[in-house]
This record gives structure tokens, C-alpha cells and sequence, in this order.
């Protein structure tokens, strides 16, 4: 039944222009199994409950597993008997996180504590040199291969090199790989600007962009198309363990439909999964999920490896829309269309080379992962803090560009369209090679984007209607240019028609191709590396580095005196520090362990005096300017009220103490 309906959806993915009723959405599910040890484990029972719900549902799950799960008997013995069973329904998958069992049995050295085991430089190949990555999935695919007398088609890994990505799919014919979802920053890596929610055709140089591989990228998750677009919260996506913090099961349904009823006749495409070892309630939204899937969704399909290849070819350009938000890829460009009561804006725009190289390629992640697509707006990381006259005197008004935001918080830099007639929506259409959204302005008059794979054309409008906002607080050399006849945004350094969007225009109609040059780039990435490869910077900010005290009036006896140090280098990222911090702590004891500390991204370090008084303490972190901070230790005048009256400096102390914690607590 499965391959008649994808024959049935295959069949009209080629007309040249579709209706929605006439397209079948693909739903991929895939949840990742954890087995016993450290690093998250998984629960076995979450796991015979996935299977029972797909057994239940008749959807497809492809369970991908972890190395230490290959060795769980319970686990290898259940999804076995589950699929002799349903073989179309249970599928097993590669989950490619390093345990400790992994890389001892691969001969790699594994030095990740417990505390950061979920670190992209401890986790995933791309934090290990490439003799160790290949040694890493040679061991992998053995035991997997053993277990299952095959190997693997998908793999799974939020964060996987292209080196082991080729590797996987020339050695052992891997044809599909999940990546995880656009994120800044979570868990320690960073996905910013590759296509995104449909599946595509990963480059050879780099799999985060489109390419001629052969190997099939899907994203994990469905992503909220206007509200996860710069989010830091984890709260915008399909996961039941995101969307589980701030809303309930309808918010899912509405994200659901979102990504299933594309405007224009896009066939509707989601991602979904859950890992075993998320808690019981989680668990049990992600069966409801499924349960309202096969209720509301019965023609849905669920395609095999070698159908999503066939989907990720079917359509070169995608609009993927919601709220007000679409979303346009090609293998040339991504852009972000935000229509916001009247305003049209693009307040993202990405673009795309087959020859660019990941930057991993001949380097381990240190600390933190960063994919970070070339790009000539970026909405979400350049803009300008909303607020009132408050919070613009005490708050900077440009972002660093080390931590995102979403336009609820904040004025993004963005390319102004002419104002829209808000009652009227925007219309959109699709074809195999075009994305047609046209718009009624508050003029009367109509504009159109036509959205092509290697350029787009827009009609109705000139280039003096088109207004480059800059909230960057000049800190990127975006540079526009236009006159009556052509219309640019260039990345300035790298050239002309290095790096920019050149428009020509010829009466009211204009077309905008994307140049890059691939080489170009990567010279810019190693100049600009705060622009797009934060990590690599080494050094440390004394503006941007935090040492401060908890709290500098304290009640003796009560509470220790700590100090908190965060590194960051000029892109305003954590580091390491080459050695502990020191201190000259006078008649202060040190309670914490700098050595134990070193490697921690935030370090707390506490200090006892031995009696009430004022005690200076110096505080010397590596490759940063020393800092002097005193502490009183006020006598606890509760205990002793007759003698903190007699001395009213110890009173003072004692009721600068209360405040300080009081005012402490207020702000948590």
C-alpha cells in the first residue's frame, strides 16, 4: 500500500503546476535509541512503548541506535521480533553519538567528563581527527553489521562532519543522514543557514549545503516557520520535549498542518521522532502525535531512504510558509519573506556553492560546532534590541552576533519591500522549478517574486523602492548600492561579484542573481572568522569576559564569599583556559579546586574568612587583566543585636548583607 501511494504522489510531482488537494504529504519518523550507558541512557520500556505505537498506529518508525544499544540484549531482541513481525513498519537506523564503550573498542581516546558528554567535540566525529573518525565508524558499522547482517541506509547525528559523511556513504552505502534542526548554540553547536525543513541533495564539500553527493540531508523536527527563526529557548519545533515548556498538544497540531498544507500545491513534508531516553511524559505526547497522525493524516506516505531521494530531486525550488513567513530554497539561495501587517520584508538571504568546504574538513571541533552558511542578511543574529527608554540606557543596542533573537525581541536587519494591503493574503503557486508570491501593496498596485533556482525576479517595483535596513551597528561591511537601472547588497572585502546579490532592472522589472565565489569565501571565513566560524577565535575579551561576585556583603558564617568567572573570547564564546585561574586570597580559604574548574565554561569559586572583617581578594585568569574585588563579612547581628548596636559599622555590614541577598533573590 505504502509504494502505491508514493508511486501516486511521485506521479504528480511533475505537472507544471500543482494543486494542494492534489499532493499527498511524506511524513519520515525517527527516533533515537539510547542504550545503558552514562550519556543519557535510554529507558527500555519508552522503547517497547515506540514500538507498540508504531505496531498500533501503522506508522513507520526507523529506530536508530545508538553503538551501546547494538549491545543491549533486551533492546536488539525486542526490535528484532517487532520486525520479523512488521517489517515495513520497524526500521532499524544508525544513531552516530561516541560513547565511551565506542571509542575504546575503536582504540580513540575518550576525555570527555560525564558533565559535557553531549559536546559536540566529545560526541560527534567531527571532534576527533580523521584516522579517529574513520576508526569510530569502522567500529560502528561492524558491530552493527554483525547485529544485523547489513548496514545501515540512514544515519542519524545532530552534528556530523562531511569527511565522515562521504566516508559513511562511499564505505558503507549510507544514502540518508538527519541533521539536526537551525539552532544557535544548543548543546554546543551551531546550525545557521543551510535549506531548510525539505529534504535536499548534500554537497560533496560540504554537507550543510546543496550539492551533487548523492547523499540525502533531512532536518530533524518540524520548525515553527516564524517563531523559531532566531529563537534560543528551544521552544519552537515539533519535539514534544521543545514545545512541552510553553504550550500544549494544539500548538503540534497547528505546527502539523503548517507543514503538511503548504501553500500553492508544495507537497506537504515533517520530520519527527523522539529519543528514548526523554522522560514518561514526553513519551506519551509523542504517542498522542502519532495517534493524531494516522487519525487526521490516512494518506499520508512514509517514504524509504531511496524516496526521499527521489523527493529531495522532485522539487529544486521550496517555499515552506506560516504565520506570515516564507521560506524559499533553491541550490543556489535561501531567503526569509516576513510579512508583518503592512510591512514586507527579507530579513534573511543565504547563498549556496557546491565547492565551499566544511570547515572541519582538515580541523576538530574545539569547544563548539559552527555551520554557518554564507549569508548577506542575517535577521536573527544583526539587530537592534527593542525597548523602552530603560532598557536602551542600561542595555547595549546592537548584539554581539554570538547569540540570536527572534523579531518579538528585537529590530532585525532586514531589505524593505513597498508596504502591503494587509486584508489581502499574499498568493503563492508552485511548479517543479518555480515558486511564484505576488502581493496586493497599499498602492493598489501588485508585486511579484518569481523565485527560480539560480536567480529571482521581481515585477511591480524598482530599485528606489527597495530599502537596505541596517541594525548591525556597522559591525558587517554589507554595502548597498542601486541607481535607476541595478540594484546590489555586497559583502565589500571579498570583491566585486565575489560575494553580493546583483539586481538588474529594466521597467518595473528587475533580476536579482546570488554570486559567490567559493574560494573568496573561505578567505572571508578565515578573515571574518566572528562572522562565520566563532570558535576558531583563541583569544580572550576582557570586555567580553565575565568575573564578578556573587554578592560582596555576605553574613559570616553564612555564606561563603564565590566569585564567577566566564572566558569568552571577541566573538563572545567560552574557551578554555590554557591553565587554572589563580588567586592572591590573602586570609581567604579557597574552597573550590581551580584544576577541577579549568575546563568548565562557567566556574564558581568560593572562599571562607575567618572572621567577621573586609578581606581584599585578587582574582588572575589566563590572558586577561587582573581583577581586585573586597568582602565584607558582617557579624550575624540576629544572634547578636547588643553588640552589632555597640558597633555601628557592623550593623551597617549586617543590614548591607540582608539587603544584598534580598535584592539577589528578587532578581532570580
Amino acid at each position: 500500500m505504502i509504494w502505491a501511494l508514493l508511486g501516486l504522489v511521485l506521479a504528480f510531482f511533475f505537472p507544471i503546476t500543482i494543486q494542494a488537494s492534489e499532493s499527498q504529504p511524506a511524513i519520515v519518523v525517527v527516533s533515537q535509541v539510547r542504550g545503558s550507558e552514562c550519556c543519557e541512557p535510554g529507558d527500555f520500556s519508552f522503547f517497547e512503548r515506540q514500538l507498540a505505537v508504531s505496531q498500533e498506529t501503522r506508522i513507520p518508525i526507523y529506530f536508530a541506535l545508538r553503538f551501546d544499544a547494538l549491545h543491549d540484549t533486551d533492546i536488539i531482541t525486542s526490535l528484532r521480533a517487532a520486525q520479523n513481525t512488521y517489517p515495513n513498519l520497524i526500521r532499524p537506523a544508525a544513531f552516530l553519538e561516541i560513547t565511551p564503550s565506542l571509542a575504546h573498542r575503536a582504540s580513540v581516546l575518550y576525555t570527555a567528563p560525564e558533565r559535557d558528554w553531549y559536546k559536540t567535540t566529545y560526541v560527534y566525529p567531527a571532534g576527533y581527527m580523521l584516522a579517529e573518525r574513520k576508526a569510530l565508524l569502522d567500529t560502528y558499522m561492524a558491530q552493527y553489521h554483525t547485529v544485523f547482517g547489513y548496514y545501515p541506509s540512514l544515519t542519524v547525528g545532530w552534528f556530523v562532519d562531511t569527511y565522515s559523511l562521504n566516508y559513511l556513504h562511499d564505505r558503507y552505502g549510507v544514502s540518508v543522514h538527519e541533521l539536526t534542526r537551525e539552532q544557535w548554540g544548543t548543546d554546543s553547536y551551531t546550525l545557521s543557514g543551510g535549506p531548510i525543513h525539505y529534504p535536499y541533495e548534500a554537497s560533496r564539500q560540504w554537507a550543510f549545503l546543496p550539492g551533487l553527493s548523492g547523499l540525502t540531508i533531512i532536518r530533524q523536527t518540524i520548525e515553527d516557520p516564524l517563531k523559531n527563526y532566531g529563537d534560543m529557548s528551544s521552544s519552537y519545533t515539533s519535539q514534544p520535549n521543545d514545545y512541552g515548556q510553553h504550550t500544549d498538544f494544539a500548538y503540534f497540531q497547528s505546527l502539523l498542518n503548517t507543514a503538511l498544507r503548504q501553500p500553492g500545491g508544495q507537497p506537504g513534508f515533517a520530520v519527527l521522532g523522539l529519543e528514548t531516553s526523554m522522560p514518561d511524559t514526553y513519551q506519551t505526547e509523542f504517542a498522542h502525535q502519532l495517534r493524531y497522525i494516522a487519525s487526521e493524516f490516512p494518506n499520508a506516505i512514509y517514504p524509504d531512504p531511496a524516496k526521499l531521494s527521489d523527493l529531495s530531486h522532485s522539487y529544486p525550488v521550496t517555499v515552506y510558509a506560516g504565520q506570515g513567513a516564507y521560506w524559499i530554497t533553491t541550490p543556489s539561495y535561501r531567503l526569509r519573506l516576513l510579512f508583518s501587517q503592512d510591512s514586507v520584508s527579507l530579513t534573511d538571504l543565504r547563498l549556496y556553492h557546491a565547492d565551499i568546504t566544511d570547515p572541519y574538513k582538515d580541523a576538530e571541533v574545539i569547544n563548539a560546532g559552527f555551520y554557518i552558511a554564507p549569508f548577506l542578511l542575517d535577521g536573527s543574529r544583526w539587530y537592534q534590541l527593542k525597548g523602552n527608554w530603560w532598557s536602551r540606557l542600561f542595555q547595549p543596542q546592537y548584539s554581539q552576533g554570538y547569540r540570536t533573537s527572534n523579531e518579538q525581541e528585537v529590530l532585525p536587519t532586514y531589505l524593505a519591500f513597498p508596504k502591503r494591503d494587509s486584508s489581502q493574503e499574499p498568493k503563492v503557486t508552485t511548479a517543479s522549478n518555480l515558486v511564484t508570491l505576488s502581493y496586493q501593496t497599499a498602492g493598489r498596485g501588485e508585486i511579484t517574486f518569481e523565485f527560480y533556482p539560480e536567480q529571482f525576479i521581481l515585477r511591480g517595483l524598482s530599485p528606489s523602492s527597495l530599502r537596505y535596513i541596517d541594525h548591525t551597528g556597522g559591525r558587517i561591511p554589507i554595502t548597498e548600492t542601486k541607481d535607476s537601472q541595478s540594484y546590489s547588497l555586497s559583502f565589500v572585502p571579498a570583491g566585486d561579484l565575489k560575494y553580493a546579490l546583483k539586481g538588474e532592472c529594466q521597467t518595473r522589472v528587475c533580476t536579482f542573481t546570488p554570486h559567490l565565489d567559493a574560494k573568496k569565501f573561505e578567505q572571508m571565513r578565515t578573515k571574518f572568522p566572528f562572522l562565520f566560524l566563532p570558535s576558531s577565535i583563541d583569544d580572550r575579551d576582557t570586555n567580553g569576559s565575565l568575573i564578578y561576585p556573587s554578592l560582596t556583603h555576605l553574613i559570616f558564617s553564612r555564606t561563603p564569599a564565590r566569585i564567577v568567572v566566564i572566558p569568552r573570547n571577541t566573538a563572545g564564546l567560552p574557551v578554555n583556559l590554557s591553565t587554572p585561574v589563580q588567586f592572591e586570597a590573602g586570609e581567604l580559604s579557597l574552597l573550590s579546586d581551580p584544576l577541577a574548574l579549568q575546563s568548565h565554561e562557567t566556574q564558581f569559586f568560593d572562599f571562607a574568612a575567618p572572621a567577621p572583617g573586609r578581606y581584599p581578594l585578587k582574582i588572575m585568569v589566563p590572558g586577561l587583566s587582573p581583577r581586585t574585588f573586597t568582602f565584607v563579612f558582617a557579624p550575624d547581628c540576629q544572634s547578636a543585636w547588643t553588640k552589632c548596636f555597640s558597633h555601628p559599622v557592623q550593623l551597617f555590614d549586617y543590614v548591607a548583607a540582608v539587603l544584598a541577598s534580598k535584592w539577589q533573590s528578587l532578581k532570580h
